[in-house]
């Protein structure tokens, strides 16, 4: 079963790219690539995991409010969102 500390470990790693899968996660394979997907000029970025039950999170990473790619990106979406239109990164996703 999954617990809080599952969620709360997919969601960092989210966050920070350069760690290794969280605790009791493995990252969800399909045909031996990890399912992973970066488009930073749509401020998209989110990752699937598993445990040993099977049960899978999908993890995204939220607004990063700075002047890179990805942050103009992200908040690139969030403008869509508010203007009531849908972003790229929702395709994305």
């Amino acid at each position: 079963m999954l617990t809080l500390s599952d969620y709360v470990n997919a969601s960092n790693l989210a966050y920070n790219h350069s760690a290794g899968p969280p605790a009791r996660l493995t990252p969800l394979m399909v045909n031996v690539q990890a399912v992973t997907s970066e488009v930073d000029s749509d401020g998209f970025d989110g990752a699937a995991f598993v445990n040993s039950s099977g049960q899978v999170i999908i993890a995204y990473e939220g607004t990063t409010p700075n002047l890179t790619s990805f942050g103009l990106g992200t908040l690139g979406a969030d403008g869509a969102i508010l203007s009531n239109q849908t972003p790229a990164a929702f395709g994305d996703a």
